[in-house]
C-alpha cells in the first residue's frame, strides 16, 4: 500500500510534500497550498509539529523501521523481498499501477491530499546542457531525440528488444521469458526521469489511456500562486547554508519518529534561529513580493 501525497514532481521532506509550496528549499514556505502570498517557518507551523507527532506515535508503536535513518535501501525493494508493506510517496493517479509493476505485488493507493503544482516539483527534474559542455550542439539534438524519437525513449526507458524486453501481441512490453525484475539486467523503471516517457512503448501491464490521464491531472493540480518564482539566495547564502546544515541533523530523525518531539523540536527551532532562517524569510519575501507586483498578482 502507498500512502501519497498528489503532487508533480518529488516531495520536499521524508513523507511527502504536505499542502505547502516548499519555494525551492523548504527555507520559507507558503501553507495552505500556496494561497497566500505570506512565506512563513514551516518548522513552526502547527501542521509540521501535528505530522512529526503523528510519525513518532508510528514509530514508538512499531509500524516504522527502527533503523530507518541509517537504510540505504530503497521502499521498493524492501516491498518487493516481504519486508515492508507500507510508504509514503509522492504520487499521481497510475502511482497504483507503476507500483504494483515496481515491486511484484498488487498495490493500493490512499490519496493523502489533492495535487499541487509548484516551481519545485514541476522544475525538479530538468534536462539540460551544462555551460562546460564540450559539444553542447550534439547534445542539444540528444536532447532533442530524447523528446521526439521513439527508438531512443524505449532505449532509454526498457533497454534492447529481445535482450532486456520483448514485445507482446497486444504492443506491450514485458520482461523474456524466465526473467523478472530482479534478473532482468536493464530496467531501470525510471519513466517519471525520461524525457517525455509518453512517446515510449507501454510495459505490460500500464493504463493505455496514461499520457491522457497524466495531461488532465496536470492541469487540474491546483496552483500555487508562487507558481514560476524562483528564489535566488544569493544575498542569504550563508545562512541557507548554516540552515541546511541544521536540516541534515534534525529533520530526519524527527520525520521518521526516531526523536523525541518535545525535546528535539524546540531545540531545532533554536537552531535554525541561530543559523539565520529568519533573514532568509525575510529575503524570500522580498522576492516573492516583487515577483508578484511584477506578475500581476
Amino acid at each position: 500500500m502507498i500512502l501519497y501525497e498528489s503532487e508533480g514532481g518529488s516531495s520536499g521532506n521524508q513523507w511527502g510534500t504536505g499542502t505547502w509550496d516548499r519555494l525551492s528549499d523548504n527555507l520559507g514556505v507558503l501553507m495552505n497550498y500556496g494561497e497566500e502570498p505570506t512565506v512563513v517557518n514551516l518548522y513552526e507551523t502547527e501542521e509540521y509539529e501535528t505530522i512529526i507527532r503523528t510519525m513518532r506515535e508510528w514509530y514508538e508503536a512499531g509500524y516504522v523501521n527502527p533503523d530507518t535513518t541509517t537504510a540505504t535501501e530503497t521502499s521498493t525493494s524492501l516491498i518487493a523481498a516481504g519486508n515492508v508493506f507500507c510508504t509514503i510517496s509522492s504520487g499521481t493517479p497510475l502511482t497504483e499501477e507503476t507500483a504494483t509493476q515496481s515491486v511484484g505485488y498488487p498495490m493500493g493507493v490512499i490519496p493523502l491530499g489533492e495535487a499541487l503544482s509548484t516551481t519545485a516539483n514541476i522544475a525538479d527534474f530538468m534536462w539540460g546542457i551544462p555551460y562546460a559542455a564540450q559539444e553542447p550542439e550534439a547534445a542539444m539534438k540528444f536532447l532533442n531525440l530524447m523528446y521526439s524519437d521513439p527508438e531512443v525513449s524505449d532505449l532509454l526507458n526498457y533497454g534492447i528488444e529481445g535482450i532486456h524486453y520483448v514485445v507482446q501481441e497486444d504492443g506491450s512490453y514485458d520482461y523474456l521469458e524466465g526473467e523478472d525484475m530482479a534478473s532482468c539486467t536493464y530496467h531501470p523503471q525510471m519513466d517519471w526521469l525520461w524525457p517525455n516517457s509518453y512517446i515510449a512503448g507501454q510495459w505490460e501491464g500500464t493504463n493505455p489511456d496514461k499520457p491522457a490521464i497524466m495531461q488532465e491531472f496536470n492541469a487540474n493540480a491546483r496552483k500555487s500562486i508562487a507558481l514560476g518564482f524562483n528564489f535566488d539566495n544569493t544575498d542569504v547564502i550563508n545562512e541557507v547554508t548554516a540552515c541546511n546544515n541544521v536540516l541534515m541533523q534534525y529533520t530526519i530523525g524527527l520525520e521518521v519518529g526516531a526523536l523525541d518531539v518535545d525535546t528535539v523540536l524546540p531545540e531545532f527551532r533554536a537552531a535554525l534561529k541561530d543559523a539565520g532562517i529568519d533573514r532568509v524569510i525575510a529575503e524570500k519575501q522580498a522576492q516573492l513580493d516583487a515577483w508578484l507586483a511584477e506578475n500581476g498578482e
